[in-house]
């Protein structure tokens, strides 16, 4: 529909992800899967057939990839999502070497933006505090990160480990 419409893709944005509560004794290979299918592997397949219309962009296209600042953190209850941002970060710095400089790429890293479902708002606030943060990001605040790098702004990626 894309390449009907408008023959190029100037912008690809891999903002979807899964975020669920799989707690490492109970988490299920179905489960495991689940979440690497969404956070990893789609913005892998969806990079990869949309490189022709991303060429076909003035100056070329970009993409840009939403990582997670406390995907580091390891959380044991939410292990399949901080290893699958992990992931998504390397793949990220792969693209950039494969692309460039034809294709811009970019990474933003929110920390912590939105409260998963059933999170206490108490228990949220207080894990800000503890991860020194100012204040907590804001789905608004991620949104300006990505109007920036649209408008040709440049994300450098955190020092590799």
């Amino acid at each position: 529909m894309v390449e009907r419409e408008h023959g190029r893709l100037d912008l690809l944005v891999h903002n979807a992800a899964v975020f669920p509560h799989t707690p490492v004794g109970s988490i299920t290979p179905r489960e495991w899967d689940a979440v690497f299918d969404v956070n990893l592997r789609g913005p892998f397949l969806l990079t990869r057939q949309l490189l022709p219309l991303l060429r076909r962009a003035p100056g070329g296209g970009a993409v840009l990839f939403l990582g997670d600042a406390g995907a580091g953190q390891l959380w044991p209850a939410y292990l399949p999502y901080c290893l699958s941002k992990l992931a998504l970060e390397r793949q990220a710095r792969a693209w950039k070497k494969i692309l460039s400089p034809g294709i811009r790429v970019g990474l933003v890293r929110p920390g912590l933006a939105l409260i998963p479902p059933g999170f206490p708002e108490e228990a949220w606030k207080r894990l800000g505090e503890r991860e020194r943060l100012r204040r907590l990001d804001s789905p608004e605040k991620v949104a300006e990160a990505v109007l920036r790098f649209a408008r040709g702004g440049r994300y450098n990626f955190p020092r590799s480990p």
